[in-house]
């Protein structure tokens, strides 16, 4: 069978809610799905670094976006620059990148306006990462427009 159901049994996953032979019922399938990550970053530039604190190291970027073009390229680049920091830096529990872009107020004026919010977190979050964090896996959650209250808590969105 083509598609997700042929693809479970091929990797002799059960189908959820269906009795495996051993008389077990697999859980419901996932809320949501991942697609292949396809979207090109844009091209951007990291214009402030603020460490939030420094043991265990916790820090957040604010970043210009030059082309914010689509909410995909956009979401794609905030991962890459996470991504990046977490490789660089050994020492670094947790990081948030916000991002944003210019927005014309006139010919020769233009004002910054964030537009997406990341963040790389272990699973305790921002507030209770400790040094033991650092080697856990981390989680990647980036919004791309209005981010979560709990996001943006003791961040401020000036740039």
């Amino acid at each position: 069978e083509r598609g997700e159901r042929g693809e479970r049994r091929a990797l002799g996953e059960p189908e959820p809610g269906v009795a495996t032979a051993a008389g077990e019922v697999a859980a419901s399938a996932p809320a949501a799905w991942v697609e292949a990550d396809t979207a090109s970053p844009v091209g951007y530039q990291v214009f402030q670094t603020v460490v939030d604190r420094e043991t265990p190291k916790r820090v957040t970027l604010r970043i210009l976006i030059f082309d914010p073009r689509g909410r995909a390229n956009v979401s794609r680049t905030l991962r890459l620059v996470l991504d990046s920091l977490a490789r660089a830096e050994r020492d670094l529990v947790a990081a948030r990148a916000i991002a944003y872009a210019p927005i014309s107020q006139g010919r020769q004026r233009a004002d910054l306006v964030p537009i997406a919010f990341g963040a790389w977190v272990p699973p305790e979050g921002w507030d209770s990462a400790g040094p033991a964090s650092r080697q856990r896996v981390h989680r990647t959650y980036v919004y791309v427009g209005t981010p979560p209250d709990s996001f943006v808590v003791g961040a401020s969105l000036k740039p």
